[in-house]
């Protein structure tokens, strides 16, 4: 007969516990790998409405005349918009687990998933909007900037608008997960929340555009890259790996709460899920 081992000494939190949230990720990273599989897998059929709309766009578009190319674009990037909030949708979903794991607390099984949508969906819908806005205008306004800037000598507004465009996408990402983040953690207004979000997003900007650069930076980069093989490795990694980079979105969401708000406000919040005598970095 197996025989168990059995624990020699009491539980000690401060000693088992990881002192921050960059510890704690890589110990939700060894621990609950499955669950964040789990996690990943539900997330995926709200994601996938979104890359077989792309799928579709980028076969038509190969195969089309160079004059419908334009016009293409235009409807690829209106399809995408009740995508993003169906992706969304299932952010809601996913940040709530994600939540109770960094706490500490209850199972990520389906039924919290499920839950979290329930709880999230104003924020969800909100955030989705707002996001699908911002993705049809860095989408449309790049591909008009390149088919009608060349015919002008002032291909520099090409760039500056490409540019600003971009940097636009990026900070209303941030808002937007911040956004479904607070609404799963607290109570508070839409506009509140909304304050809050543009604030936690320029707080820690360098800090914020490093996980953007990894998460989703990465796959949408492979997207861009202009040959056959890079999109297909992009729906890859974003199918196989997006709970594992909103983990790391939901921890530094998390860190940010604890500094500007559980501190003062919320203390049973406050560095919930890690060791309570070390403070984090």
């Amino acid at each position: 007969m197996r025989k168990e081992k059995i624990r020699e000494t009491d539980f000690d939190a401060s000693r088992e516990l990881p002192s921050n949230r960059r510890s704690q990720f890589f110990d939700l990273f060894k621990h609950r790998f499955l669950d964040l599989f789990k996690l990943t897998l539900l997330l995926d059929l709200f994601i996938l409405p979104l890359f077989a709309v792309y799928l579709l766009f980028s076969i038509l578009i190969s195969g089309s005349d160079p004059t419908l190319t334009y016009t293409l674009y235009f409807y690829m990037s209106l399809a995408f918009i009740p995508c993003v909030w169906i992706l969304y949708v299932g952010l809601g979903g996913i940040v709530e687990p994600l939540k109770q794991m960094i706490w500490g607390e209850g199972e990520s099984n389906p039924s919290l998933f499920f839950k979290g949508i329930k709880r999230n969906i104003k924020a969800s819908l909100i955030g989705g909007f707002i996001e699908s806005i911002s993705i049809f205008g860095v989408m449309f306004g790049t591909i008009y900037l390149l088919t009608h800037a060349p015919e002008s000598k002032n291909n520099w507004i090409m760039g500056v608008g490409i540019g600003l465009l971009v940097a636009q996408a990026i900070i209303i990402t941030m808002i937007t997960f911040f956004l479904v983040m607070q609404n799963t953690t607290f109570e508070n207004t839409v506009f509140g929340m909304l304050r809050n979000s543009f604030i936690f997003s320029l707080a820690r900007l360098p800090i914020n555009l490093l996980f953007i650069i990894i998460f989703p930076g990465v796959s949408v980069a492979l997207f861009i890259i202009p040959t056959v093989v890079t999109p297909y490795i992009g729906i890859a990694l974003t199918l196989l790996f997006n709970g594992i980079g909103l983990l790391i979105w939901a921890l530094n969401s998390i860190s940010l709460f604890d500094i500007y708000i559980n501190e003062n406000q919320n203390p049973d919040y406050y560095h919930k899920g890690l060791a309570k005598e070390t403070k984090e970095d």
